[in-house]
């Protein structure tokens, strides 16, 4: 028997972030699932309002559960009656926003449902993988990283095809850093942050704008933009979604090392992505396993300049 979607099978889909929304999006549309989508509110940054923004912007129906990470179990308590009539009923499909989630976790125990998979949860996919080896226990995936099936896995490959034919796509001269919240989480000195930023507005064709992590501190920011000369762009949705609402595509895109960088290459083929893994090196793994992956894709460039620094 197939565990490949159904046309019209249920679903029940946890999610916690933009990014994983964007993959359900692209199942749910896929199979045309009839779903109930839960969107669990951490209390995090800006990822709630970007969360509900987003599955507005895709016109997905969805309920909220609000488990905050900092009351976790004040808001289970009082978030029960609601989990209880989802826990009530049996499904399909499960999908799950992600392998490593404790609130995700606990809730998978009481599902009735005849496959589970986990959604795209970006870079944090490769280190599931590794992870679901060492423990025996495979879960099917969907995902728009190019992976390898393990033994018994089912994977649903996907190019975010769905989101991206929402909008036609132009190509534009303009150049675009996304942000990352590393210095805000003391993995990477405010110096070495600066040197990376510094490299890429120098290598910009055109005005180079920054798109701020929904983590990082607005200060911090600010002090950027006055630095280097940039322009500052707070997407309400999350970025791959933002730029096919706006219908354009930079040809230019700079990171440290994010999930982003990796969708932006996959949606957008004409986009060069430069990446700066260095400062992650050991910190950020499964790291050796996620550079492998970067070399294999043509638009995508690393950049190793800071590594005497950040090493």
């Amino acid at each position: 028997m197939t565990k490949t979607p159904k046309i019209g099978d249920t679903a029940l889909i946890i999610v916690e972030s933009p990014f994983q929304l964007l993959c359900a999006y692209e199942i749910i549309t896929r199979y045309r699932l009839n779903y109930i989508l839960a969107i669990r509110k951490s209390g995090l940054g800006r990822n709630d309002e970007q969360l509900k923004m987003t599955a507005e912007a895709l016109g997905l129906h969805y309920v909220e559960i609000v488990v905050r990470v900092r009351k976790f179990t004040q808001d289970i308590l009082r978030a029960w009656p609601q989990i209880f009539s989802i826990l009530a009923r049996s499904y399909n499909h499960l999908l799950l926003g992600s392998y490593y989630s404790g609130f995700i976790r606990m809730l998978r125990r009481g599902i009735r449902a005849d496959r589970t998979w986990l959604l795209d949860d970006g870079l944090a996919s490769l280190k599931a993988q590794s992870d679901m080896i060492k423990s025996g226990r495979i879960y099917d995936l969907a995902t728009c990283l190019e992976l390898q099936e393990l033994p018994g896995q089912t994977i649903l490959q996907h190019r975010l095809e769905s989101v991206a034919a929402l909008n036609s796509i132009i190509y534009t001269e303009d150049s675009l850093f996304i942000g990352q919240p590393f210095v805000e989480k003391g993995i990477v000195s405010n110096a070495i942050y600066n040197d990376i930023l510094g490299i890429s507005r120098r290598a910009s064709a055109n005005r180079l704008t920054y798109i701020p992590h929904r983590a990082e501190n607005t200060q911090r920011v600010v002090e950027l933009q006055r630095t280097f000369d940039l322009d500052i762009h707070y997407p309400s949705t999350c970025i791959e979604l933002d730029l096919v609402q706006r219908g354009q595509a930079p040809l230019q895109v700079f990171n440290v090392l994010s999930t982003a960088a990796f969708t932006i290459a996959r949606m957008f083929p004409r986009t060069t992505v430069t990446i700066f893994p260095a400062p992650l090196k050991g910190v950020s793994p499964p790291w050796v396993e996620i550079i492998e992956y970067a070399y294999s894709i043509d638009n995508m460039n690393i950049n190793d300049t800071v590594a005497a620094r950040a090493i």
